[in-house]
C-alpha cells in the first residue's frame, strides 16, 4: 500500500462529516495490503495526523476502535434499518 497520502475530495470529506453528525453507520470497502477489506463502523471524527494524512475514527463491532486513512476508502454507503433486516 502506498505510504504517501493522496488528498480526498472535499465532497467526500463533507459527506463523512455529515454522517458523523447524524450518527450514521457506514459500510466501508478499503484498499489494504492484504486486499479488499470491508468494515461496518459508526464514524466519530476525522483527524489529521503528523504524516499529514486524514483519518476517519470510528467504532466497530465489539467496540473496536478504527483509524482509517481516508485515501484507503474505495467506496462506502450508509447502512439503513432496511439493510439490517435483509
Amino acid at each position: 500500500m502506498k505510504n504517501s497520502y493522496t488528498h480526498v475530495s472535499c465532497a467526500l470529506h463533507s459527506e463523512l462529516e455529515l454522517m458523523i453528525m447524524h450518527g450514521e453507520t457506514l459500510e466501508l470497502s478499503l484498499a489494504e495490503d492484504s486486499g479488499l477489506q470491508k468494515l461496518l463502523i459508526k464514524p466519530r471524527d476525522i483527524v489529521i495526523r503528523k504524516d499529514k494524512g486524514e483519518y476517519l475514527l470510528g467504532v466497530g463491532e465489539n467496540d473496536k476502535i478504527y483509524e482509517i486513512r481516508l485515501d484507503h476508502i474505495i467506496k462506502y454507503h450508509k447502512k439503513t434499518h432496511s439493510d439490517e433486516k435483509s
